[in-house]
């Protein structure tokens, strides 16, 4: 499955980058976690946190930031198309979770993303939101809090892209990169203050199986093909699937399916690719369950790039940035963020010394060729680019970041 993940709902930022792949695929009911109250936090004793998603230019960099109120996380973000296709539904066997749509949105808040059963500095159970109030699919994201003081702003904030900038600073075909925010801001060495935090990543729990899709963004329609099985027939023409035979299930009336992958993952495991029919069209899905660990998640990523013979030496660069990437932000990092992308904002760069013509940013084009030699496409601003592998039979998950 190939997808770009547009929305920014917390539960695809603090979830599906944990969904990719790993994990033991047993589920596990989250009722012990204690009901919300009002003395529990989301983050350094606040209710407010903040995720970014650094773009090539101004133009494609995304900031949103978090709010709870009476127990529902409502979001509000900076970039049209996040709110324009805003959110994503989730499927169990019995439910079927609709997000907020901008109809309904009051902007004064902000976007209702999830409601809040418990939350601490290092767990966050929640559940997506819907205004049929359905509450049996929890989502427990154990994370870390890290302190940031002192340590560079843009390997943590754009962990994959810092590394591929670096790696190919000095390679006259990509010199246009250096006109990227993200090589802008690694010039100017800019550094956290005292005082950021941020929460990284640790692992995500699933109380039931799930199915995610985004049947409010137009790229996730599967094009020219009406039902699964012309999905299916598609991917094997194309080469990609083992067969034709595409599994079939119907959850909450719902009909979708799975197929298997041509080609085993690093390890020699069986992969699958997922898709819904909803609405007359035929959609890219995610399918989730149980427990999934994000060491699981950057060891597979690791070993598919290297089993693509992708330069193991940037490899080792994207997963020694990713190790200490996060998810969300504090407030005292998030003043530090945006000063930094503000300047970078300004900053003039020549990529070539030899000429005179003023600096225009990269084209999309020469972004994608690059990103091409490092075998994905798109945004590669990891951890959610990680799904966009193809994924394993042990969480049964299509890894489409992957």
């Amino acid at each position: 499955m190939k997808k770009q993940l547009g929305m920014a709902s917390l539960i695809s930022l603090l979830t599906l980058a944990l969904s990719a792949c790993g994990g033991s695929g047993e589920g596990s009911a989250t009722t012990n976690h204690p009901v919300a109250s009002t003395n529990n936090i989301l983050f350094d004793n606040k209710d407010t946190f903040y995720s970014y998603k650094l773009g090539i230019d101004e133009a494609t960099t995304e900031k949103n930031t978090f709010t709870r109120k009476n127990d529902i996380l409502y979001l509000k973000t900076n970039h049209a198309a996040t709110a324009k296709q805003y959110g994503s539904y989730f499927l169990t066997e019995t439910e079927l979770y609709q997000p907020e749509t901008p109809a309904t949105v009051n902007s004064a808040q902000g976007i209702r993303d999830s409601f809040i059963k418990s939350a601490t500095d290092e767990e966050l159970v929640s559940i997506p939101y819907n205004p049929q109030g359905y509450k049996g699919l929890e989502i427990t994201t154990n994370s870390k809090v890290m302190d940031l003081k002192g340590k560079l702003i843009a390997p943590i904030l754009a962990p994959s892209d810092a590394a591929f900038v670096g790696f190919y600073q000095n390679n006259p075909d990509y010199r246009d990169l250096k006109l990227s925010l993200v090589s802008k801001m690694l010039a100017a060495n800019d550094v956290f203050p005292e005082g950021a935090k941020c929460r990284q990543p640790v692992s995500t729990e699933y109380s039931k199986s799930m199915l995610e899709f985004q049947p409010n963004d137009e790229t996730q329609v599967i094009a020219n093909v009406r039902n699964l099985q012309e999905w299916a027939n598609q991917n094997f023409d194309d080469g990609i699937s083992a067969s034709a035979l595409v599994t079939r299930y119907n959850w909450a009336g719902y009909n979708w399916g799975a197929i298997q992958l041509k080609n085993y993952d690093a390890q020699g495991r069986v992969q699958y690719m997922f898709a819904i029919e909803y609405q007359g069209k035929i959609y890219h899905a995610q399918f989730a369950s149980g427990k999934l660990l994000f060491s699981d998640l950057l060891t597979a990523y690791q070993q598919y790039q290297l089993a693509q013979g992708v330069n193991q030496f940037l490899i080792a660069n994207i997963i020694t940035n990713l190790k200490t990437s996060c998810l969300t932000y504090n407030d005292v990092a998030a003043k530090a963020i945006d000063k930094a992308v503000d300047k970078a904002k300004i900053e003039t760069v020549n990529p070539d010394p030899e000429a005179n013509d003023s600096a225009a940013p990269p084209s999309q084009e020469v972004i994608d060729a690059a990103k091409d030699a490092l075998g994905t496409s798109g945004t590669i601003d990891v951890p959610l680019d990680l799904a966009n592998q193809p994924s394993t039979s042990s969480c049964y998950g299509a890894l489409s970041f992957c």
